[in-house]
């Protein structure tokens, strides 16, 4: 077993310690007058696989709900780069414990703000479209944009045009998963489930809508940014999938720079976003920066940017959300210990009510890499950054201006398994749409393995790799799964800015053969 020592940079406190502030377990259900009976019931449903499945058109459904701070709308002008790679169903504006519309002294930014970001996206629209298929229209993500539960910190008693919306996604009968984007707090998703909640549970076929909830849905956010997750979804619904990046997404947040080292965040400095970012069309007019550090000290007053200088990346602390289900090769969300652009999570068994008969949640949090909570997202900062300058260009130049990325393939495929001691062959080959030249490496993810060594990994040439499964590798059987190696092999192409995708191979250990 891997043994980690955990070093928290001063970021990493602050943001413990919000999460102390709000996400404690709660005794009472917000918004309902519900006894846990219910959900004791529940519970012993069957849970669901971790795999998140794409539709019939080959994306995954998704919702994004979003409080309007500041960091959102940077998240969302990312996302709207990437809004051909996914199947949108809903811009929802929900509040949290920070943001609402009965907060004295703010205006809160609901669909309205959402739209000014869609309006920028509808003069870039068009360019987009040349350099990829499937962009949305913008009269689509109008249509998508509403309101949902944004009146108070934790509201889910009402229902709200938002909170109808998703609840209709979740109880249509499409297939594929439904991944519910959390920027802000869980209430409008929660009011959604407690509407169905409502109509089924004295019914028949409740059990039937509780599992079919329960396999549908993923819930991912970032921080608990208000009572709704612990008070009552998890003891409602503990058969639900939820990802909670309570400290990873401070790699990518307002506290960067405290969090990951600075050989990592050169694609975050003020040099790299104006040669890159700033200033490629109307998106990138509307992506929101600082300009003074007498600004920055009016939003951050928990001292959390040290070293910042003005023009530097601000924050994206909910990009993590899609980035998660953006498909690079790294397979991230078949698993989420897999690890990947979103980060790497862990099963946590939660006991919700503070007792040792409390339930057990289908809940995923951070997990370290080499002892460090960030490690898992800025490992890929350098690609991710590269990634996001490209798109961006795309806004504003034509198609073969531009870069566009690789097409990275294994021959022998990316799914092994073999005995301690045999030998696993594979033939990596790229191609690349610009007629750019490709490098590929490999190397082991050993944080992801199960099993807890190195392998050595032989470059063979003409892209042939080849590795040997150590024989203190637990082999599986029938009932127990053997152990796990991972290997990445990653192409990066050599336009500008390059960009880089992957390909994961994963051996899986097997028991020895025995004789007929």
């Amino acid at each position: 077993m891997k043994r980690y020592r955990a070093k928290i940079s001063a970021a990493a406190l602050v943001f413990s310690m919000v999460i102390i502030l709000v996400s404690g377990c709660a005794t009472t259900q917000s918004g309902t007058g519900k006894t846990d009976a219910g959900a004791a019931a529940a519970v012993k449903a069957p849970l669901p696989t971790t795999a998140i499945t794409p539709t019939d058109t080959g994306k995954v459904r998704t919702i994004i709900t979003t409080d309007g701070e500041i960091d959102d709308n940077c998240s969302l002008i990312r996302y709207l780069l990437y809004a051909n790679e996914f199947e949108l169903e809903g811009i929802v504006a929900s509040s949290s414990m920070f943001h609402y519309t009965t907060k004295e002294g703010e205006t809160f930014k609901d669909k309205a703000y959402n739209q000014t970001v869609i309006d920028a996206y509808a003069k870039v629209y068009k360019n987009l479209s040349t350099h990829a298929p499937g962009y949305p229209p913008p009269e689509y993500l109008t249509r998508i944009n509403v309101n949902g539960n944004i009146s108070a910190p934790g509201e889910m008693k009402a229902d709200t045009e938002g909170s109808e919306l998703i609840k209709s996604c979740i109880l249509d009968d499409r297939e594929g998963s439904l991944f519910l984007q959390v920027w802000g707090g869980t209430n409008t998703i929660a009011a959604a489930l407690r509407s169905i909640e409502d109509e089924y549970r004295d019914t028949n076929g409740w059990k039937y809508i509780y599992e079919k909830v329960c396999s549908k849905i993923t819930i991912f956010l970032d921080l608990d940014q208000d009572d709704t997750l612990n008070g009552y979804i998890l003891p409602h619904w503990p058969g639900v999938r939820v990802i909670a990046s309570y400290n990873q997404f401070g790699a990518f947040a307002y506290g960067w720079n405290d969090c990951a080292p600075g050989e990592y965040t050169r694609t975050f400095t003020r040099g790299w976003m104006e040669e890159n970012i700033y200033g490629k069309g109307p998106l990138a007019d509307f992506y929101q920066k600082l300009t003074t550090s007498e600004e920055a000290a009016s939003y951050f007053t928990l001292g959390l940017f040290t070293g910042w200088a003005p023009g530097n990346f601000l924050s994206e602390g909910d990009s993590i959300n899609y980035l998660y289900i953006l498909d690079v090769g790294l397979r991230q969300s078949e698993d989420p210990s897999y690890g990947g652009w979103g980060g790497r999570f862990g099963v946590v068994k939660k006991d919700i009510l503070g007792n040792p008969n409390g339930f057990l949640c289908n809940l995923y949090n951070d997990t370290r890499d080499d002892g460090n909570i960030h490690k898992p997202l800025y490992r890929w900062f350098e690609a991710i950054q590269n990634d996001f300058a490209a798109r961006m260009s795309w806004c504003v130049a034509s198609g073969e201006n531009a870069n566009h990325a690789p097409v990275l393939s294994i021959a022998e495929g990316i799914d092994f398994s073999g005995t301690p001691g045999s030998t696993v062959t594979f033939t990596a080959s790229a191609t690349d749409p610009d007629g750019d030249h490709v490098a590929i490496s490999v190397w082991q993810y050993d944080d992801a393995d199960t099993y807890a060594g190195p392998v050595k990994i032989s470059d063979l040439g003409n892209g042939k790799f080849t590795f040997t499964i150590p024989e203190d590798a637990r082999a599986g059987s029938k009932i127990i799964p053997g152990d796990t190696i991972h290997i990445i092999v990653e192409g990066k192409d050599d336009g500008a800015p390059p960009i880089t995708r992957y390909q994961r191979v994963i051996a899986r250990v097997t028991e020895e053969e025995t004789a007929e």
